[in-house]
């Protein structure tokens, strides 16, 4: 028991999480799950690199999008869940 207690290190505790993280674009690195730490690397080139670019430029233009529409038709009471459910709102625009 003592013998697999040394062996159980930080990163093999998190390399799954660290893994679903890759999911949502928040880890652009390389081998994650790999046995040795000193194989997990970052390059600008990478697939990784590229998705997580991707998804923070869409994150971005979506912020910016859902802002431009509320400042444009007002936020009250009555459109608030159209907003936050991306329905289209009273004055025609698609949220």
């Amino acid at each position: 028991m003592s013998q697999k207690l040394q062996e159980q290190t930080f990163h093999k505790s998190v390399s799954k999480v660290l893994l679903v993280s890759q999911f949502f674009g928040l880890l652009p690195v390389s081998n994650i799950l790999a046995d040795d730490v000193q194989r997990i690397h970052y390059s600008w080139c990478s697939v990784h690199s590229v998705y997580s670019g991707a998804i923070i430029i869409l994150n971005t233009l979506e912020f910016c999008t859902v802002g431009y529409l509320v400042f444009k038709a007002g936020l009250n009471f009555h459109n608030s869940g159209k907003v936050l459910a991306y329905e289209k709102s009273d004055y025609g625009a698609t949220i």
